[in-house]
């Protein structure tokens, strides 16, 4: 029976061009990717499929596709490559050597080699006379597979690295709002934040910004949605493109209406897309954006809306969407979790389960189907309002967050291992400030990224910070 393996789009690409004899070199320019991202999905592949190298990789691929991977590849299993000196970008052969014949090849050589010095030894010890005082001590020679050196020793995934990633600080910096709306390119390893506030330059600000890990960069599209800030912002892996959802609250109090447009940001443009079927309007307001990797859609839930019974009040939903890249369709879970009242929501995928997990008044997961009720021994409080990101350097789904009932400001930080939330008392205390905050994994820097904004009207503290995760503290890397 053939194995099925789940690889995400991205991932089943580096495959195709593994099983072609592709170097990470050579991936890296097909994909228009660099070659640290190669390397680090590569790793998500080594992981899937339980091995350690890239030998081992093509063979057990080349298995679950019930082929010749020799004949595939057009090569031996067992290959020495060089780096192209000049040859239009193909890596050049250097040495075909079956794998079985190798190693028993090398094996009679070694056994030869053995027999021929204790002959020599024994007729030695004869001629001179000696008799020796100790015994020559034979030890087995360990047998072990001929494995060519292309790729770096896969870490622990609970290994946590003494060495902080050198964060170069960014030589411009965007326009200063609060709570933009932020997602990840992990495509093209870009942050990407649009919109926000900042009276009264902006009640609802417009402008799009791309950070490539080093500097920051102004879009100067001109087709964009209308501004907005804090709204639902999430990347769509399998369709390469950022999925935008959410009205903005001053286009309410000018039209007294909502706005339910969906926009996609593909890299480079602002598209409008016009689905079919779209949720009703909703401000973002104990609204949850995430993407389901297993199940290659974005997930949706809650939202508030104008209370119909009081215009000074909102109403918080709990229905659940799901967006497919072109239109939505409203989930219809058997059980769903109760509107979350006044209580700060967060949602994150824990890719180690395959499943979204939100917390907010409780622990729900998210399976595909339905929501589910978790009762761990240890949770933060109903009141700690925070973000939620997988850390794949250590397999863990990351929250922190802030008491924002409480007059004691100091942020928490939580584990979830899928049964219970573990705490980590932290020495730095990354968000004091309102603002908003962004909690992303970064496969450049191989480590979950906070990106923080501060806005502080009473200290008249404004600015943007990035902090690293080592996995039991929290470094500022640039910001004061």
């Amino acid at each position: 029976m053939k194995r099925q393996y789940l690889f995400s789009e991205r991932e089943k690409e580096v495959v195709e061009l593994l099983l072609q004899g592709k170097s990470n070199k050579q991936i890296a320019l097909a994909l228009g990717v660099s070659q640290s991202t190669v390397e680090y999905h590569l790793k998500n592949i080594y992981k899937k499929l339980r091995v350690n190298s890239r030998t081992e990789a093509v063979l057990r691929l080349g298995k679950s596709r019930g082929n010749d991977i020799s004949s595939e590849l057009g090569k031996s299993t067992v290959e020495m490559d060089s780096e192209p000196a000049d040859n239009d970008g193909e890596s050049i052969s250097t040495r075909r050597i079956p794998m079985r014949r190798f190693t028993y090849v090398i094996g009679g050589l070694l056994v030869i080699a053995i027999g021929v010095m204790l002959v020599y030894l024994y007729s030695s010890s004869k001629s001179i006379g000696f008799t020796p005082t100790t015994q020559l001590e034979i030890k087995p020679i360990a047998s072990t597979a001929f494995e060519y050196p292309t790729e770096a020793p896969i870490p622990s995934p609970t290994a946590t690295s003494p060495n902080i990633p050198y964060i170069p600080p960014p030589t411009i910096l965007p326009t200063f709002v609060s709570y933009p709306s932020i997602a990840f390119d992990r495509t093209r390893g870009e942050l990407i934040m649009f919109g926000g506030t900042n009276p009264p330059q902006c009640d609802e600000c417009s402008e799009t910004w791309i950070w490539n890990g080093e500097n920051w960069e102004r879009s100067a599209t001109r087709v964009k949605p209308i501004g907005r800030d804090s709204v639902g912002f999430v990347y769509d892996e399998a369709r390469k493109q950022a999925v935008l959802f959410g009205s903005p609250g001053l286009y309410f109090q000018q039209n007294g209406s909502l706005l339910n447009d969906t926009w996609i940001w593909d890299g480079q443009n602002w598209v409008e897309k016009h689905p079919l079927v779209s949720p009703p309007a909703r401000f973002s307001g104990q609204m949850g954006m995430v993407y389901d990797v297993a199940r290659q859609v974005v997930v949706l839930f809650g939202g508030t809306i104008p209370n119909p019974e009081n215009s000074r009040m909102t109403k918080v939903l709990n229905d659940t969407w799901l967006w497919n890249g072109e239109n939505w369709t409203q989930a219809n879970p058997s059980v769903s979790l109760p509107a979350p009242e006044g209580i700060p929501m967060a949602m994150g995928y824990d890719e180690a389960r395959q499943n979204i997990v939100l917390l907010s008044s409780g622990t729900w997961i998210w399976n595909g189907e339905n929501w589910r009720e978790f009762y761990p021994a240890h949770s933060p409080s109903a009141g700690v309002q925070g973000v939620m990101a997988y850390d794949e350097s250590r397999q863990q789904l990351v929250f922190i967050g802030r008491d924002v009932t409480s007059v004691s400001t100091k942020s928490q930080t939580w584990i979830w291992d899928g049964n219970d939330w573990i705490q980590v008392e932290t020495k730095t205390d990354p968000i004091v400030d309102g603002g908003g905050a962004y909690l992303f994994y970064s496969p450049q820097y191989r480590g979950l990224l906070l990106f923080k904004i501060d806005a502080n009207v009473k200290l008249g503290r404004f600015g943007y910070r990035l902090w690293y995760w080592t996995g039991n503290d929290w470094v500022n890397t640039y910001g004061e």
